[in-house]
């Protein structure tokens, strides 16, 4: 019953969202009701409850990502901004599934609890080159480019065989050979 209601609620602010849209940008409507739509069954399947649901909260923050892409894309002012927050909002949105839901998971694996944080970097250092590249415009976008990226992945690298190292270490305490 009380799921009947909640779609009943849905379906009629789904309706209002369309009615609406005809009026203003129905692109942008489509994709503001398919995140509702997913950030709905995100929260209708438990939320954070249940590690399988971060499909559902990740599939809302890019439809909401999407939603923001388009107002800018129709703004005759914003679309300036729209190379620079095409990353950012990635960024951004990764981040979000961090603090929303992978952050509640303690009993995790480093990896499936940090990996949001992960692609949320990536795409932050991304929008830092194309602030410098293309706002900017004091030429450090090419070289952050040339020997930032390369650098950051050498680092990771680093930082992953050291830590294999250090588990592998570990293990091998217990074995006779």
């Amino acid at each position: 019953m009380k799921n009947q209601k909640l779609i009943g609620a849905g379906l009629i602010a789904l309706g209002i969202i369309f009615l609406i849209g005809f009026h203003f940008n129905f692109e942008g409507v489509f994709t503001l009701s398919g995140a509702v739509v997913f950030l709905v069954f995100y929260w209708l399947k438990g939320g954070n409850t249940r590690y399988r649901n971060v499909g559902f909260l990740i599939s809302g923050v890019i439809f909401l990502h999407i939603t923001g892409l388009i107002v800018i894309n129709e703004n005759d002012y914003l679309i300036y901004f729209e190379a620079l927050y095409g990353l950012l909002g990635l960024a951004i949105s990764f981040f979000l599934v961090f603090i929303i839901h992978t952050n509640f998971f303690t009993y995790s694996s480093w990896g499936k609890r940090y990996w949001p944080l992960i692609v949320s970097a990536f795409f932050g250092f991304s929008s830092i080159i194309v602030l410098f590249d293309e706002y900017i415009k004091i030429g450090i976008g090419e070289e952050l480019l040339r020997y930032g990226i390369p650098i950051l992945l050498i680092i990771s690298g680093i930082v992953i065989l050291l830590k294999t190292t250090k588990t592998t270490k570990n293990n091998d305490k217990d074995k006779p050979f």
